[in-house]
């Protein structure tokens, strides 16, 4: 890869981390907000599920960084009494779920969403509107896959 990707995405797979953070260590991390919310909703029951679900999205889907925060903080303050699994879950990667805010908002979907990768093994792309917003850059030598913004 000639250069190194602005923002890597991913879940919580150490391995990856610590690859990047080897190979491209000027690369931001970016904490996938699919596996976060699946994660954080494993702590709840689920007659809550649907309704921190929604709290989760409003927090991604913020117009900006300071109305995430306040979305954040609003999520961890309605459910840190009662489960705070679930809250300490989110927490511990706050700044690493918000790093797409740093970025231009047309690159955001794709930033927080590793759904819509592109897999340069069988050179398929998504459908989704926002396909294309992100370079995905593969390389071989050191085994990664990476997105960088434009």
């Amino acid at each position: 890869m000639e250069r190194a990707p602005q923002l890597a995405v991913g879940d919580g797979a150490l391995g990856f981390w610590a690859a990047i953070s080897e190979v491209y260590p000027e690369s931001r991390e970016q904490r996938c907000w699919m596996h976060k919310t699946a994660n954080v909703l494993n702590y709840l029951p689920k007659s809550v599920q649907a309704k921190a679900k929604q709290g989760l999205q409003a927090i991604w889907m913020a117009e900006t960084r300071e109305r995430a925060h306040q979305a954040f903080d609003q999520f961890v303050e309605a459910y840190e009494p009662k489960y705070p699994k679930a809250t300490n879950c989110l927490s511990k990667h706050r700044e690493a779920l918000l790093a797409f805010y740093d970025f231009p908002a047309e690159h955001w979907v794709p930033a927080h969403d590793q759904s819509d990768r592109i897999n340069l093994r069988d050179d398929s792309t998504s459908n989704r509107p926002h396909e294309g917003v992100c370079d995905t850059q593969y390389d071989a030598e050191h085994d990664l896959q990476a997105q960088s913004v434009r």
